[in-house]
C-alpha cells in the first residue's frame, strides 16, 4: 500500500537527517535531502522559508511550488489536530471574507499529513495560519 511505501521511505530518511525520535528543524531536513541528493548526483538545490523571515510569504510560495508541480515539505506548527508536523502540500484552497468592511484571502493548503492508510484521511486541508515554513527544492 501506499502507507508501506511512504514509512520505508521515511525510515531510509532518518539517519539523513539526524532524527533520533524527538523532531527534526528545517536545517536538518533541508541538509538530508541535500545529502540525499549529492549521494545520486544530483545538485543539492533543496532550501527552506519560515515565517521567522518577513521578506517571504510562506503561503504564496507553497501556493507557487504547487502551481509549477514542485514538491515541497510543509511544517505545521500549533495545528489543532497534528501539532508541530512536516506534511507534504499538494494543494491549496482560497476563500474570500469580510473583515471589518476589508475584503481578505483566506487559504487552506491541502497536505497529505502522513498518519493514515486512507487517502481520505490522509489528504485533508490545514488553515495557512498554522504553517510556519516551506521547504522545497530551487
Amino acid at each position: 500500500t501506499g502507507y508501506v511505501r511512504q514509512k520505508a521511505f521515511y525510515d531510509s530518511f532518518k539517519p539523513l537527517l539526524g532524527d533520533n525520535g524527538d523532531g527534526t528543524s528545517y536545517t536538518q531536513v533541508k541538509n538530508g535531502i541535500n545529502k540525499y541528493l549529492k549521494s545520486i548526483e544530483k545538485n543539492p538545490t533543496c532550501t527552506y522559508i519560515t515565517t521567522a523571515n518577513l521578506l517571504y510569504n510562506v503561503t504564496s510560495k507553497i501556493i507557487d511550488c504547487i502551481e509549477n508541480r514542485k514538491q515541497c515539505i510543509v511544517g505545521l506548527s500549533n495545528e489543532p489536530k497534528y501539532g508541530n508536523h512536516w506534511v507534504v502540500g499538494v494543494g491549496y484552497a482560497r476563500y474570500q471574507a469580510v473583515d471589518d468592511w476589508d475584503l481578505i484571502n483566506i487559504d487552506f493548503i491541502k497536505i497529505n499529513n502522513g498518519w493514515y492508510t486512507t487517502k481520505s484521511h490522509s489528504i485533508v486541508y490545514v488553515n495557512s495560519m498554522y504553517v510556519d515554513g516551506l521547504i522545497y527544492l530551487k
